[in-house]
């Protein structure tokens, strides 16, 4: 509505660089009043020189071109500042929350196991663990496929070779 184009100078519009022109410079009327060697820099600092001087200076190109209009500024200055602060917030949360998985976690004798697996989280083995409780409570594999409502069968003579008899499906029900 204020700034339309400026999705097209970062891929993240919640991203550390994204976050840190909308926090120092707002929206389009602020960054055209700033001077293009100050945005880049901060651009260029908090992108860690990810970010290309040439996109810097399409931001601030895009800011003195704008189609958004103006009307309101300063209620959409007050409600940008108070969505990045609620935005903070939220993440400082989600900090704390981690950090009190990996806690509980450290307790867990199987987390390590499941920390293990190659794309396994803090977070998805607490939420596993959190499901399932204690994997020692569990005499077999079957079990926790019962617990997760699974219905897991396969169709063998008995004469099958060892690695068709492991190819299982989900049946119908």
């Amino acid at each position: 509505e204020y700034f339309p184009e400026y999705e097209r100078c970062f891929s993240d519009l919640l991203g550390t660089t994204s976050a840190a022109v909308l926090e120092r410079y707002g929206l389009a009327w602020d960054i055209r009043h700033a001077r293009s060697l100050a945005l880049e820099r901060l651009i260029s600092k908090t992108s860690r020189k990810q970010i290309s001087r040439e996109r810097s200076q399409e931001l601030w190109n895009l800011a003195h071109s704008t189609l958004g209009h103006e009307r309101g500024k300063e209620a959409a200055s007050f409600e940008l500042k108070f969505l990045l602060e609620q935005f903070h917030a939220l993440e400082e949360k989600r900090d704390a929350l981690e950090e009190a998985m990996e806690k509980e976690l450290a307790i867990c004798r199987e987390s390590q196991y499941l920390v293990s697996f190659p794309g396994v989280s803090t977070v998805s083995a607490s939420i596993f663990l959190g499901a399932t409780g204690p994997l020692a409570d569990f005499h077999s594999y079957k079990d926790l496929e019962k617990l997760a409502g699974l219905n897991l069968v396969s169709e063998s003579s008995g004469r099958a070779k060892p690695e068709h008899r492991a190819h299982r499906r989900f049946s119908k029900r």
